[in-house]
């Protein structure tokens, strides 16, 4: 999903996804998308929280409201048990309970839930 265009419910193309992020705090529950990072240019990036998205497919984003927060440094804004999913897991080493190592991250598996959201369903 990274790199497919992000548009206004006008259609107009606001950017791209840059990332996803997903909390990962002790819930009980699915791993569910939390925001989309949007990257945009000549102009900040935003981050826009999942409840604004119309349409998430392969082939590009809908937004409800071109309406997303402006940021300059992406760490500035996340909580402690929030995580990007395209720069803190994919490439990731992975260590079994033993510690070791197994293989690194190819892909981060996501799947939709009742309600319109998106699960983080695994790693592969």
């Amino acid at each position: 999903m990274v790199d497919v265009p992000v548009r206004t419910p006008d259609g107009v193309i606001l950017g791209r996804i840059g990332d996803l992020t997903v909390r990962v705090g002790d819930h009980p529950g699915p791993v569910l998308v939390t925001q989309l990072l949007v990257v945009r240019r000549g102009a900040p990036d935003q981050l826009v929280p999942w409840s604004a998205v119309r349409d998430f497919r392969h082939t590009g984003v809908v937004l409800e409201s071109g309406a997303g927060t402006d940021i300059d440094a992406v760490d500035n804004i996340l909580s402690a048990d929030e995580l990007l999913l395209k720069r803190d897991v994919l490439d990731v080493q992975i260590m079994d309970v033993a510690g070791q190592r197994i293989a690194r991250v190819a892909d981060v598996v996501l799947g939709g839930v009742a309600g319109g959201g998106i699960e983080l369903v695994g790693v592969d």
